[in-house]
């Protein structure tokens, strides 16, 4: 066909013509390959899973002459025979030296079925048993045998990578924990638990990390050193980061950097972001209880107005950054989010109202700050003035939650060099007044926390805890990418 187009070209008429038949012939050729690509990329992902149990020389021999039949699949240099990883490339090259920032070697069938699954499944904190069930499933699935538990969390799933070659270990991070809410999203894999969402990211979060300790079993003769996959429940509420940490596990284990990424919204799929130092704030709830003599609205002389009390110490609560102290120099909320009276009726004033919310600071509730008071004082101060006012006493309930959220410097400057070396896209990130229990982790290991960008277009907007809140899912390949770049240059980050 190639001899015949070439010799009729000859003709001045018909030039163009074959031309232009030839072009498109070299495009669909172009295309052709690209599909053979990713089909064989996954045939040959699913014969390694396979032969990890088991390997004979005729499935040796196949795996090769897949790799022979494509070498494209296996090296940028299309006349290279070597037997390459799950990742397109030659066992003796570098991890990096290959990836560009227009390749995706990551893209793959299985970590959106995985996120689909555990969005459509979404289970409470400390109750997700058939989320951790999913997990050490799969995880075995994958050739994994070595499994630490967690004392008092029964639904964690810990499990480790030993390479048996010295180099350093590190932990990657995500949680499996949904929220309270009736989704909204529309999706055809939206949550089949009523009144309750993944609406915080975790599922794709732990569809990540799973995904990530697939690519790493597959590759893992080439790497070194040690790594430790924690699946964490009960991130939303008090018992999750705390416990692990209490509980001495990753201390045993001898890690010694731990990593994590949270979806960040409005920020583009394909991009990071991440800052060292403090990045997020601490988190403190706090309860006020006012009791009193109730009775009918049509009397308010014969009662003591708790309604009145109630909007007051709201509006108060929230002007103290404002007026106690620097909030340049000390950032604070005070957010009155909860209100629960004893009466829903119009015309019966409460005998009991109770608010709660919660104050996020990047200092101590306890540190004396401010004209040598601390917040809690002037918290208490003002909540007790005006119940004196009112002739009401109050009871009042301030606790600390999750400390300030502090990504190492050090860690976070060799990471980025090595992520910029890799193609891989990360800005710098603005604190916010977020909090996260992955804080009681960076008080006592290096740690880096990484925001993923998941927008595109119209989708990836809506801020977290939201019922309409959902992700691109190309974010996950862009993860996949984050943590597989990590764990194969681990051995750079000078631990």
């Amino acid at each position: 066909m190639w001899g015949t187009l070439h010799r009729t070209g000859n003709d001045g008429n018909h030039a163009s013509k074959y031309k232009s038949q030839i072009a498109t012939l070299r495009q669909i050729r172009t295309d052709m390959r690209f599909v053979t690509k990713v089909w064989l990329e996954q045939i040959r992902a699913e014969m390694r899973i396979l032969t990890t149990a088991w390997l004979t020389p005729t499935m040796s021999a196949l795996l090769l002459s897949v790799n022979y039949a494509c070498p494209y699949v296996v090296a940028s240099d299309s006349t290279s025979n070597q037997v390459g990883t799950p990742h397109g490339r030659p066992v003796n090259e570098s991890p990096s030296s290959k990836r560009t920032s227009k390749t995706r070697p990551y893209q793959g069938i299985d970590v959106r079925s995985f996120y689909e699954h555990i969005h459509k499944t979404p289970e409470l904190g400390k109750a997700e048993f058939k989320t951790a069930e999913f997990l050490r499933s799969k995880l075995k699935d994958f050739g994994y045998s070595e499994f630490v538990d967690e004392p008092t969390l029964p639904t964690a799933v810990i499990a480790v990578l030993n390479t048996g070659k010295e180099g350093p270990t590190i932990c990657f991070r995500a949680e499996m924990d949904a929220r309270k809410c009736q989704e909204e999203t529309g999706l055809s894999f939206a949550s089949t638990t009523p009144g309750i969402m993944h609406n915080c990211g975790h599922d794709a979060h732990a569809a990540i990390l799973l995904e990530t300790a697939h690519k790493l079993m597959m590759e893992s003769s080439s790497l070194r050193g040690k790594f430790v996959f924690l699946f964490q429940p009960a991130e939303e509420s008090a018992g999750g980061a705390d416990d692990i940490v209490n509980d001495g596990v990753l201390k045993k284990l001898g890690v010694q950097a731990i990593f994590a990424q949270h979806c960040a919204s409005g920020v583009e799929v394909g991009k990071h972001t991440l800052h060292g130092g403090a990045i997020m704030a601490g988190s403190n709830t706090f309860s006020v209880k006012l009791s009193g003599t109730g009775g009918h609205a049509a009397q308010p002389h014969e009662r003591d107005d708790l309604a009145g009390l109630s909007s007051l110490i709201t509006l108060e609560l929230e002007r103290i950054p404002a007026r106690c102290f620097d909030v340049v120099q000390y950032p604070t909320v005070c957010n009155v989010s909860t209100s629960k009276w004893s009466s829903e009726q119009v015309n019966v004033a409460p005998d009991t109202i109770t608010l709660g919310g919660t104050v996020r600071a990047f200092y101590g509730i306890d540190d004396k700050l401010f004209r040598g008071k601390s917040f809690r004082e002037l918290f208490e101060q003002l909540v007790n003035g005006l119940s004196n006012a009112y002739g009401v006493k109050p009871e009042i309930s301030l606790k600390p939650g999750s400390p300030v959220t502090v990504n190492d410097p050090k860690l976070c400057d060799r990471v980025l060099k090595l992520l910029s070396s890799d193609k891989i896209s990360v800005e710098d990130a603005e604190r916010s007044m977020f909090a996260e229990d992955f804080a009681f982790y960076t008080a006592q290991i290096p740690s880096a926390y990484f925001g993923l960008g998941i927008a595109r277009g119209a989708v990836g907007k809506d801020n977290v805890h939201s019922a309409h809140f959902n992700i691109d899912e190309d974010c996950l390949d862009s993860g996949v990418d984050l943590f597989m770049s990590i764990a194969e240059n681990s051995s750079r980050l000078g631990l």
